[in-house]
């Protein structure tokens, strides 16, 4: 998955959720999309670089329940 499959498929499906888009352009790994998502009781982030790193971090009532970080 890529930053454009992500606001094309995933982003939609999160309407119930506050979500915040940043981009960096300068990092260990490239510029960098960060998409951090909350509601009442779950949040999360995600981020994809340009050099192909995906990581995905997930929290339910401030516990962290699934965290990933998938190299290119």
């Amino acid at each position: 998955m890529n930053v454009n499959e992500f606001k094309d498929y995933i982003l939609n499906l999160l309407k119930e959720y506050t979500v915040e888009y940043s981009f960096y352009k300068k990092s260990d790994f490239g510029c960098i999309h960060h998409f951090s998502f909350e509601s009442s009781n779950k949040g999360g982030c995600i981020f994809f670089s340009e050099s192909g790193w995906l990581h995905i971090d997930i929290i339910t009532n401030n516990e962290q329940v699934y965290v990933a970080t998938l190299s290119p």
